[in-house]
């Protein structure tokens, strides 16, 4: 399970996807009160995203499932509410229990956030999420996340032509014919193409997995890919009941949220480190304009590539509301 070793305040681009999430759910909420879930995730040391969905929309039951002993001292440490339950287990063992937790917790619906780490353990997780999809209920919430490093699969070397190629035959390796998409091709075994592909895996086991449940579907939400000291594909999606497929987006809003993913689309976090005083600059510049006119504005670069200064300001145009904003505190 991931979040045991860098922490996840020193991760920017973590942190804006998580902002980006909780105003997803925000939308969400119009369609179902999220505060009637049972919120199961993996808490691991700083229980940061049972934090930012108590605080948002007063979820009270919560589960965190953990499979790593040692951390279980610190995690009682840290635990930030008395309403955080405990289980020692993996995420297989929770899944095949599931309708038990539903009864515990006397809920109808949940929201289940698996947050693997380990990419080279990708056919495992697919598996977890083709036993549990056909468990879900109508407004059932998923949201998964896959360790996205190509580099895990096959190290690049210099004037090695061939890494793209033994790349891909690792991944057809670990998936077999049952995972892998159609079609896959070795240039897309890169830190900008191998999301997608990811992205494709999930969604080719969530089609297959909801022929189980043929009065349902799965309507994806939010697709993103960030990379702080790993890339990360997070993919998130709502089971809904066919009949309800078309009112869902127009009642919870979808149309005024650009960074929604009701087609799969894969948003790209990649938000530039800036000091609080090009920060406060951008803020004040970045309205109405292009990314080459704010640059122009400011008289500055971010990059000595002009094109690459200009992506850093687009992308910070993106996702600016959710940027951090960090002071030190003498405490």
């Amino acid at each position: 399970m991931s979040g045991t070793s860098v922490p996840y305040h020193l991760r920017q681009n973590k942190y804006v996807e998580r902002r980006v999430f909780v105003d997803l759910l925000g939308y969400v909420d119009r369609w179902m009160p999220l505060e009637d879930y049972l919120y199961v995730g993996f808490g691991a040391i700083y229980f940061e995203d049972f934090k930012l969905l108590h605080y948002q929309f007063a979820m009270n039951k919560m589960l965190s499932i953990e499979r790593e002993r040692w951390v279980l001292p610190r995690q009682k440490v840290n635990v930030p509410f008395g309403c955080i339950d405990h289980k020692f287990c993996s995420s297989s063992e929770f899944i095949r229990n599931l309708d038990k937790y539903r009864r515990k917790y006397k809920v109808n619906n949940t929201l289940i956030w698996l947050d693997y780490a380990g990419g080279l353990e990708v056919a495992n997780q697919l598996n977890d999420v083709k036993a549990l999809v056909p468990s879900l209920l109508a407004n059932d919430i998923l949201k998964v996340t896959f360790e996205a490093e190509p580099e895990k699969l096959a190290q690049s070397e210099p004037a090695d032509d061939d890494v793209f190629d033994a790349r891909l035959e690792k991944l057809r390796s670990l998936l077999g014919t049952q995972f892998l998409p159609e079609g896959v091709r070795p240039e897309q075994m890169t830190d900008n193409g191998y999301p997608a592909v990811l992205s494709e895996a999930f969604k080719r086991v969530v089609a297959s997995a909801m022929k189980e449940s043929p009065g349902l579907v799965f309507q994806p939400i939010g697709c993103y890919a960030y990379k702080d000291s790993v890339q990360m594909v997070t993919l998130t999606g709502i089971v809904l009941d066919r009949a309800d497929i078309v009112q869902f987006p127009a009642r919870a809003k979808f149309g005024g949220f650009d960074l929604a993913s009701l087609s799969w689309q894969l948003h790209r976090v990649e938000v530039p480190d800036l000091s609080l005083r090009e920060k406060f600059i951008l803020d004040r510049e970045l309205f109405h304009k292009t990314a080459r006119a704010v640059e122009k504005k400011i008289g500055f670069a971010f990059a000595k590539n002009r094109p690459e200064s200009q992506s850093m300001i687009e992308s910070y145009m993106k996702f600016y509301r959710y940027y951090p904003t960090y002071y030190p505190l003498v405490v």
